[in-house]
């Protein structure tokens, strides 16, 4: 079976592939299309040659099947808005795809792809958690990290056009998703990140149920990934909360 994860940055992404690759029966789900960009084919030389630089449609198709596909047949891809709109335009390169839709692109290469959707309730946290990873290059931390990732947050400085422009950036993707997701009719399962990291083990099976995938025998996921969000980031929340009240503005 198939699968794709539509997100917005921010929305526990990280965290939710984290636990459906851990528990062995959900596939890979990565990032695959930004296997579009030479830099992250590099990443994993496993699948993509030393000289593969240029790729054709039909060998990137091949290859992110084989990427996010698991022991049980089960492929998982988590999608981006930005990276979405773009490889669909890249696919259609392939003559057949010139005017198709991009469920239909998807379509045609997974067949009857079930679909989750992630948001968040806080956008203001999103984001502030967004501004701060893009400006310490930490996207995630492992529960094995070193406390030097903590440091880095030290240097970083409260910015308000940031925030408020990733504060729009990502209502946009998320509207895009959700236009998308109801115009083509899919039902979908939403995971809210609020509650996602109040039980991350609960939402991971709750998810397998949905895909209807066979449980061989359930088993404790611990999560390799850990919560950021400390005192620089409710502090920067509070300053651009005041920031947009003092324009009569209210977020939340």
């Amino acid at each position: 079976m198939n699968y794709f994860i539509c997100s917005t940055h921010r929305t526990g992404s990280n965290l939710l592939y984290n636990l459906l690759y851990k528990s062995n029966i959900a596939g890979n789900p990565l990032e695959l299309f930004l296997c579009l960009e030479a830099e992250w084919r590099n990443k994993y030389p496993e699948y993509w040659s030393e000289n593969q630089e240029n790729i054709t449609p039909d060998l990137f198709l091949e290859k992110i099947k084989l990427m996010g596909t698991g022991d049980n047949g089960v492929f998982g891809c988590k999608m981006m808005w930005g990276s979405f709109v773009e490889t669909m335009n890249y696919l259609r390169n392939i003559p057949e795809y010139q005017d198709m839709k991009g469920i239909d692109i998807l379509l045609d290469n997974f067949s009857e792809p079930k679909f989750i959707f992630t948001t968040r309730r806080s956008k203001v946290r999103q984001a502030v958690s967004f501004v701060k990873a893009q400006k310490s290059g930490v996207f995630y931390k492992l529960r094995s990290g070193s406390s030097l990732q903590d440091k880095e947050t030290k240097k970083l400085e409260y910015n308000f056009k940031e925030i408020f422009t990733s504060y729009q950036m990502l209502i946009k993707d998320e509207m895009n998703w959700i236009r998308f997701l109801i115009e083509n009719n899919i039902n979908f399962k939403t995971i809210v990140y609020e509650d996602l990291i109040k039980n991350p083990e609960a939402a991971v099976y709750d998810i397998i149920n949905f895909l209807e995938i066979d449980i061989p025998e359930k088993k404790h996921i611990e999560p390799d990934i850990i919560k950021q969000s400390n005192e620089l980031n409710e502090s920067w929340v509070k300053k651009f909360k005041n920031d947009m009240l003092s324009k009569g503005l209210t977020v939340c």
